[in-house]
């Protein structure tokens, strides 16, 4: 008849996870007939240090490789996007133009400048994307003052959108801020007063202000 004796003996430990999951293990294995009980306490022990792990050890893997494929995306479509031209080839009409010229204006913000907004101001004037982003914004510039001094920017919208580009200046290559901050203002306040929708009354009139704070900061 087979004697079973519940052993009062304390699991060996040390640092390293793997060695530590398999000594229950082990000891349970040539633990003999005697230690039956505990051969089942320390089987299941063994197993359950190795899960945890298991489980351990393949989280982290995971992370580390989730966030390096994070951070090569965002590194990739930054330079990717920065390929895209600031103005559009061959554009249908003026309001489409100044659509697709808004829409770079913002994505070039949220995709570069806001991961760069936080460093310092020496570092940040300095970075290779920033600089790349301001030569973009004086082509954008460039180009909405031309159809402005045609009187091309005929729509609501498209006043909107220049609006938009004159308030975020020109970059170091166009550094007459107060000019173009001034021109801001007078769209924004033409749509406060005179757009045909609600919604353009309202962001003129948010926009308005934000022109004539900067306007105000820049004469400091």
């Amino acid at each position: 008849m087979l004697r079973l004796v519940k052993s009062k003996k304390s699991l060996p430990t040390t640092k390293n996870k793997r060695k530590a999951a398999l000594i229950p293990l082990r000891l349970g294995l040539y633990g003999g007939q005697r230690n039956l009980p505990f051969l089942y306490k320390t089987t299941d022990e063994a197993a359950l240090r190795l899960l945890k792990t298991y489980v351990s050890n393949n989280y982290q893997m995971r992370t580390r490789t989730l966030f390096m494929l994070i951070l090569t995306i965002a590194l990739t479509s930054c330079k990717s996007f920065l390929k895209v031209v600031p103005i559009p080839e061959h554009p249908n009409n003026v309001d489409e133009e100044l659509k697709y010229i808004f829409k770079t204006d913002q994505k070039d913000r949220k995709r570069i400048l806001l991961k760069v907004l936080f460093q310092p101001e020496e570092k940040y004037m300095k970075n290779y994307k920033v600089l790349a982003v301001s030569n973009r914004d004086s082509i954008r510039l460039s180009r909405v003052i031309y159809l402005d001094t045609n009187n091309l920017i005929l729509s609501d919208q498209a006043k909107f959108h220049s609006g938009i580009i004159y308030l975020h200046t020109g970059g170091i290559k166009m550094a007459d801020n107060s000019l173009y901050l001034r021109r801001s203002s007078e769209l924004f306040e033409y749509l406060m007063k005179n757009a045909t929708t609600k919604k353009l009354k309202k962001r003129g009139e948010t926009y308005y202000q934000e022109a004539q704070n900067r306007i105000k900061w820049n004469q400091k």
